[in-house]
C-alpha cells in the first residue's frame, strides 16, 4: 500500500523586511517589489532549505521517505489537478526549464 502526502514550507513577505507600508496587496496599480528577485530568491533559499532538511530529517526519524518535487514534478502535480478529466502523461507539456 503506497500513500503519499504533500508538505508545503510556509515563506512570508515578512521574513523579507517588508513591512506594511513598503506593499500593499489592495493597491489599483501593479507595485514593483521592494527587492529585486536575485535578493529574494538568495533570502528564500536561505531560510526555506533549513527547514526543508530539518523536516526531512525528522520525517526520516518516524521512517518516513520524503524530498523535494523537482520542478517537472511539481507540473505534473498540478496539471493533474486542475485537469482530472483529461489527464494523461503523454498530454503534459515536457520542455520545462528547470529553475531550481
Amino acid at each position: 500500500m503506497e500513500k503519499k502526502f504533500y508538505v508545503i514550507i510556509p515563506f512570508s513577505e515578512i521574513e523579507l523586511g517588508l513591512s506594511k507600508s513598503s506593499f500593499n496587496p489592495f493597491a489599483k496599480a501593479p507595485q514593483k517589489p521592494p527587492f529585486d528577485l536575485v535578493y529574494i530568491e538568495e533570502k528564500a533559499s536561505t531560510v526555506l532549505y533549513p527547514r526543508r532538511d530539518h523536516l526531512i530529517r525528522q520525517f526520516a526519524r518516524i521512517g518516513l521517505k520524503a524530498s523535494q518535487l523537482t520542478t517537472s514534478e511539481l507540473v505534473t502535480f498540478f496539471y493533474t489537478i486542475y485537469n482530472q478529466s483529461s489527464t494523461t502523461i503523454s498530454s503534459i507539456p515536457t520542455n520545462i526549464p528547470a529553475n531550481s
